[in-house]
């Protein structure tokens, strides 16, 4: 049998969007690769933390999307000795893996193990699992197992995929400076409309915060941080919990520091939501552990709306573009004096302000130039 060319494997996909920048990057992948490469997917047939499949979807077998084939595994299915047979039925010239933890990776890593080392080439996108906020969470488990995988896993030869030079570091101090990693941003949705914000108030400042419910987007630090202003705001939260326990602890913080008519859970947003999301506010607080691209931000910053962030993200020149803010976690003054200066701004301030975001997302990405990158990573 001929191989293929490409399989992208990753823990959830279209029409799922609870999980975030994975589904985007691998989307946009597709967008923009498709007319160069043969690339099919492989993924779980539900939404994160979903308990049924997808509607309109056929479990165990090929789908098509969009312009290209998607194999949806049932949860019963996804085990080592299924990807087995898969792979043994489906030989690709390369398969690309999008998570470095995830029990879907290592089933995989295991098969191909057991096919052998010439079979395909692999490809692995952490997707800022090493960030050292992000390695924080289950610590021990996740320390186990990278011990684990430097004795089980050297002999299939993985290339690692970082998006950029800080989460090329990340990945050498995690697995060892010998580890062979390529480099290529993630690619941005180039059908993204760049539009200012028309919305921006001036008598309470609006801030909100669109993501994953999970420790690593940070939300129990961005309510610590609310706590410590003195001017009226408002702070909206959108995402799926992912999480449960987590959040429970940040409406028990809440509920602690009397902020239920300041602070409101508003649900999961679907992506082709977001930007009308974001438009609404003057600004999105996302102080997160760990980012390798952000889809998010620049989704933010193409609606016009700018970003305080953590240092952890790629994103570190938002200042100097008079876009936003990157500040270390460790200063929460910082934080703070930040969002009393964007409380104070007048609405013609924050109307230029909500400009230069969105005129810094549409100059920031060199689209053509990140396709190209791409090219040559998948011709490993």
């Amino acid at each position: 049998m001929s191989k293929k060319a490409i399989l992208i494997i990753v823990d959830h996909y279209l029409p799922g969007f609870k999980s975030g920048g994975p589904v985007k990057s691998i989307a946009n992948i597709l967008n923009g690769l498709l007319d160069r490469e043969q690339i099919d997917v492989l993924t779980k047939d539900r939404d994160l933390g979903d308990e049924n499949p997808y509607n309109n979807i056929e479990s165990n077998s090929w789908n098509k999307l969009n312009n290209y084939k998607v194999y949806y595994m049932s949860s019963d299915n996804v085990g080592i000795l299924n990807i087995y047979k898969f792979l043994r039925r489906n030989p690709y010239r390369l398969i690309y893996l999008n998570s470095f933890f995830s029990l879907l990776t290592i089933n995989v890593l295991i098969a191909c193990s057991l096919i052998g080392t010439r079979r395909s080439k692999l490809l692995l996108a952490p997707r800022g699992e090493f960030s050292p906020g992000a390695l924080e969470q289950s610590r021990f488990k996740k320390y186990i197992y990278i011990k684990v995988f430097k004795i089980i896993f050297n002999n299939l030869k993985i290339v690692f995929h970082a998006s950029n030079e800080m989460e090329k570091l990340h990945i050498e101090k995690t697995l060892g400076p010998d580890t062979h990693i390529r480099i290529a941003s993630d690619i941005p949705d180039p059908t993204m409309p760049h539009l200012p914000n028309t919305k921006i108030g001036n008598d309470v400042l609006n801030i909100v915060f669109i993501s994953r419910i999970s420790p690593k987007k940070n939300i129990l630090y961005a309510l610590k941080i609310l706590t410590m202003l003195d001017h009226r705001f408002t702070f909206d939260i959108y995402g799926p919990i992912e999480d449960q326990k987590y959040w429970e602890s940040c409406v028990a913080y809440i509920d602690k520091h009397d902020l239920q008519d300041k602070v409101f859970y508003r649900g999961a947003v679907k992506p082709d939501k977001t930007q009308s999301v974001f438009k609404q506010y003057d600004v999105f607080f996302f102080p997160t552990l760990g980012e390798n691209f952000g889809h998010v931000i620049y989704e933010a910053l193409a609606s016009g709306c700018p970003v305080l962030t953590s240092d952890m993200t790629p994103w570190d020149d938002l200042e100097k573009y008079g876009a936003g803010w990157t500040i270390p976690l460790v200063d929460e003054n910082q934080y703070v004096k930040t969002l009393a200066q964007i409380n104070s701004m007048s609405l013609k301030e924050k109307t230029k302000l909500s400009e230069r975001s969105w005129r810094y997302a549409n100059n920031k990405v060199d689209y053509e130039e990140i396709i190209r990158k791409h090219i040559e990573l998948f011709e490993i």
